[in-house]
């Protein structure tokens, strides 16, 4: 999985009770061969079954009583991350 720096540290503090600085982490996943991706911008619900489901069930509503509202929601860690080690 995707994961960031300060989590990865956090992560490292919380399950073996070591402090280790964030330029030593990203110098060790880089002499590992890890390198950093582009992180996207997917809802954390997205589910190809959900939508599959729902496209199925609203070809069966009329038009006219459909009515959309945008309930998006942006995951801000990504709005000004752009990089994620995997």
């Amino acid at each position: 999985p995707d994961m960031y720096l300060d989590e990865f540290q956090e992560q490292l503090w919380l399950q073996h009770g070591v402090i280790i600085g964030i330029s030593t982490i990203w110098n060790t996943l880089t002499e590992l061969g890890l390198s950093q991706k582009k992180l996207s911008k997917v809802a954390a619900e997205c589910s190809a079954t959900a939508c599959t489901k729902f496209m199925h069930n609203i070809a069966e509503e009329l038009p006219e009583r459909l009515v959309f509202i945008n309930k998006g929601r942006v995951d801000l860690r990504t709005t000004y991350r752009l990089n994620g080690w995997a």
